[in-house]
């Protein structure tokens, strides 16, 4: 398994510029996703963890811990959404045949 590593030079990188909500509310980037699309097809392994890379003055632990809840939120939601989406299709598929 391999890891992603991405350089951010603050947490604001990985949400949209035009949204000012809270970590947990706001939309991810996407240019954020299209980085994280291109690592992926750039790897041959499957992917254990997205690490960001930030500048030590940036850090800050509370909001990283509300940052990686918002973000695995995300993905799971995004994820029960394209898997809900497949199985229709195969049922259409089957019920077609």
């Amino acid at each position: 398994m391999a890891d992603i590593k991405l350089w951010l030079d603050s947490y604001n990188d990985i949400y949209s510029d035009f949204d000012s909500r809270h970590y947990l509310k706001r939309r991810i980037s996407e240019d954020f996703l299209d980085e994280l699309r291109n690592e992926l097809k750039i790897s041959e392994l499957l992917i254990g963890d997205i690490i960001f890379l930030l500048p030590q003055s940036e850090r800050n632990e509370p909001s990283e811990k509300i940052i990686a809840k918002g973000l695995t939120a995300y993905f799971e939601k995004k994820y029960l959404f394209h898997k809900d989406k497949c199985q229709l299709k195969l049922n259409k598929g089957i019920l077609l045949l």
